[in-house]
């Protein structure tokens, strides 16, 4: 028989116990299955090819309310953290895809109108400052705040129960200063 003793540290007691909001319709055709709490994703590409921007649209998604104001948006209505190490993510690009994306919504008939309307531009405003509230951003400019930030990662989340999405672009941003500093010297066969 195996008396074995399992023992779990306090962060993993937290996050067993706390429900965190789902993002499980992040993107139905890139995740058909879904996404489920503990799912690892890389995004790969050339320099160029759009992955910063695919990351914006995916944040936009994640921190947009499900409904607000009795408006269907079709949000995920959930916390994100990006620990921005290439600073190519803009959170003015994010804005911009909100507020586009809030405009092809239209509100519901009411009794005065006879045709649905587009929100107004305080309305959006609104929706954007509340999503917004949901998003932290952890800025790194060197190989040790990027240390750093992953091991303050437990204590952010552990007081936030909203973030249901962690983002790093890149991890590979300071992937020269750890070889410099290591002295391991590599040649790169493609």
């Amino acid at each position: 028989m195996d008396y074995g003793c399992k023992a779990e540290s306090g962060l993993q007691l937290l996050a067993r116990l706390s429900s965190r909001p789902d993002i499980h319709g992040l993107d139905e055709k890139l995740f058909s299955g879904g996404l489920h709490f503990g799912d690892v994703v890389e995004i790969t590409g050339d320099i160029g090819s759009g992955k910063t921007l695919l990351i914006t649209q995916l944040l936009a998604k994640c921190l947009l309310p499900k409904s607000m104001f009795e408006i269907d948006i079709g949000g995920l209505g959930a916390g994100a953290i990006i620990i921005n190490s290439d600073h190519h993510f803009q959170l003015l690009k994010l804005v911009s895809i909100m507020e586009s994306t809030l405009l092809k919504i239209r509100k519901p008939k009411s009794n005065n109108s006879e045709e649905n309307q587009q929100l107004d531009s305080s309305t959006i405003e609104k929706i954007i400052k509340t999503a917004l509230a949901n998003l932290i951003v952890l800025n790194c400019y060197d190989r040790v705040q990027l240390l750093v930030t992953f091991h303050s990662l437990d204590n952010i989340l552990s007081s936030n129960k909203n973030i249901s999405l962690i983002v790093v672009d890149s991890l590979s941003a300071f992937n020269w200063q750890d070889i410099v500093i290591s002295g391991i010297h590599k040649m790169d066969f493609t």
